[in-house]
C-alpha cells in the first residue's frame, strides 16, 4: 500500500534531482512493484519517482477525505461532497499520482455522455450551444481533479489533465461550482462553457474540451 504524504514528512524532489515518470495499469507487467521501484530510487539518491497508477481500494477513503477538505464550504455539505464522489467515480478508470510512494494527487473520471448528464443529474439545465453533435461520440466526465496543496505549481495538474487524451475518448466535460469563479476561469483556459445548471449538488457551470 502506498502511503499518504503527511505534514512534516512530505516527499519533495530536491533541486537538481531527476524526476522519472512511470505509468502503470492493472494489465501492466512490470519487473518490480511500484514499492520496489521506490526503494530502488531512494537507495540511488539521485532520482525522484513520479508515478501515474490505478487506484486501489485502500486509496478510496483517503482520496474522498482530501476531496471533502478541498471543496468544503462551496455551497454543499461535506456529506454531499463525499456522496457525490462515491456515487459518480469510476475507480477503475480514475488515476492517482504518487511521488516517491506518497499520494500527491488524483483525477477521478467516469465514462459518460454530456447529454445524459444534463438530463439526469440536475433539476434544471440551460445548454449554451447545440450539443446534439455529441450523441454518437465517446465522452468522459472529469469528476474531481486534485493536486495536494504542497505540490501545486509543479505542472502535476496539467499532467493529470492530459491523461484522458490517451484513453480513447472524443471529449471530456466537467462541472465547476458557481461559488468558485476563479476555478471556472482556470478550466476555461482549455475548455469552453456549454451549460448553466442547478441541482442536488449545487449550482454549477458545465465545461467541455474536444480531443
Amino acid at each position: 500500500m502506498l502511503q499518504q504524504a503527511e505534514p512534516g514528512s512530505r516527499p519533495q524532489c530536491p533541486k537538481g534531482h531527476i524526476t522519472l515518470l512511470i505509468r502503470t495499469t492493472s494489465e501492466a507487467k512490470l519487473d518490480m512493484t511500484p514499492e520496489e521501484a521506490v526503494n530502488r530510487v531512494n537507495s540511488d539518491g539521485r532520482f525522484c519517482l513520479l508515478a501515474v497508477e490505478v487506484i486501489a481500494d485502500s486509496d478510496k477513503d483517503p482520496i474522498i477525505r482530501h476531496t471533502v477538505i478541498e471543496f468544503h464550504g462551496n455551497g454543499i455539505s461535506d456529506a454531499e461532497i463525499s456522496d457525490f464522489t462515491r456515487l459518480y467515480t469510476d475507480w477503475t478508470l480514475s488515476r492517482k499520482l504518487v511521488l516517491n510512494g506518497a499520494l500527491i494527487g488524483f483525477y477521478l473520471l467516469r465514462e459518460g455522455s454530456i447529454a445524459d448528464l444534463l438530463h439526469a443529474r440536475y433539476y434544471h439545465c440551460t445548454p449554451l450551444e447545440d450539443l446534439s453533435v455529441y450523441a454518437n461520440r465517446r465522452g468522459v466526465e472529469g469528476i474531481i481533479l486534485l493536486v495536494l496543496p504542497d505540490y501545486r505549481g509543479n505542472g502535476y495538474g496539467n499532467l493529470l489533465k492530459n491523461l484522458p487524451r490517451s484513453m480513447g475518448f472524443d471529449y471530456i466535460y466537467g462541472e465547476q461550482f458557481k461559488a468558485t469563479p476563479e476555478v471556472l476561469q482556470h478550466w476555461l483556459k482549455r475548455r469552453r462553457l456549454i451549460a448553466d445548471c442547478d441541482g442536488r449538488y449545487g449550482d454549477v457551470w458545465v465545461t467541455l474540451e474536444d480531443f
